[in-house]
């Protein structure tokens, strides 16, 4: 049971620093706020999303446990194959502070460990949410060009309050996105049952909040390399992205805050002509589509491993 708590906190700390700060990068990169408050803030948001929508309405869970089907008495060595997966893949991003989706890197993992233990794929809903993700990129890239477009080009302390609010809006839902990723992967491997909701979502939005607090190299990194944004292309991006994660939330369709934040930066640079990088977007994009092959690999591996050795 103390192994099964470190490895979970350990891959929603990851979770936190690697993707949950980003929804506040918009805010950093345009002033509005201080790196140390942006963290603190999306900190603060993540764990009252996490624990709200785990404990109380869980949508995502259950689009993203669909897939998988796990054998009798194969839950512990799935769940640890399909943690130490992600956290590996996650942190070797962390140290290039590249930005990676831990929620559909879970997935992914969960998908190879139940292959390699003689488990099911259902592959129409596994379909679904990979080809959802990048219609969700495009979603809310298009809005954010949309809304950038119409926003005047001033700077007052209103426009600088609405991208703290948005930045906090998309802190909130990444929570509950990812907090119910993790929550899909404990309910379908059977370590968590559905009448201790409560305590799990509590325990995950603690750590997942404590790794945002220690999340802000990347949104350093992002804030300086994606796009330079003034405060109007910062709020066109960050409601852009808040409401797309705010849909997809509620009607239960898994989607990543980084790509979804990052795309939404990038086409409100282009909107206002500011500077931007197409080469961080394309690696960006390259990251993204090598998360589900190499966790998909690992977990398999790894399961095939544990598996033999009776873990």
């Amino acid at each position: 049971m103390i192994l099964f708590y470190t490895i979970f906190a350990v891959a929603l700390f990851i979770d936190g620093g690697t993707d949950c700060a980003n929804s506040v990068t918009g805010a950093v990169s345009s002033g509005a706020l201080s790196l140390r408050r942006a963290t603190v803030l999306s900190a603060a948001l993540s764990f009252l999303g996490c624990f709200i929508f785990c404990g109380f309405f869980p949508t995502v869970a259950v689009a993203s446990a669909s897939p998988l089907s796990f054998p009798a008495g194969a839950g512990r060595t799935a769940l640890f194959a399909v943690l130490l997966s992600v956290s590996l893949w996650s942190a070797a991003a962390w140290l290039l502070a590249l930005p990676t989706s831990e929620g559909h890197g879970l997935i992914a993992a969960a998908a190879g460990s139940a292959l390699a233990l003689g488990g099911s794929i259902r592959l129409s809903p596994l379909l679904f949410i990979i080809l959802s993700a990048p219609a969700a990129a495009l979603l809310c890239a298009a809005a954010s060009f949309f809304i950038t477009g119409f926003i005047k080009n001033n700077k007052n302390d209103l426009c600088r309050a609405a991208v703290i609010a948005s930045g906090a809006l998309s802190s909130f839902f990444h929570g509950a996105q990812d907090g119910q990723k993790f929550l899909a992967l404990a309910l379908s491997t059977c370590a968590v049952s559905r009448d201790s909701l409560i305590s799990f979502a509590f325990f995950a939005a603690v750590f997942m909040a404590l790794g945002t607090l220690c999340g802000g190299r990347i949104v350093k990194k992002m804030s300086s390399d994606m796009a330079s944004a003034d405060l109007p292309a910062a709020l066109g991006a960050d409601v852009a992205c808040g409401l797309t994660l705010a849909l997809l939330t509620l009607i239960g369709i898994p989607a990543s805050t980084t790509h979804l934040k990052m795309t939404a930066l990038y086409c409100a640079a282009r909107c206002r002509r500011n500077p931007s990088s197409p080469q961080t977007l394309a690696l960006l994009a390259a990251a993204w589509f090598s998360t589900f092959p190499i966790c998909f690999v690992l977990s398999f591996f790894l399961s095939k491993l544990f598996f033999a050795i009776n873990l």
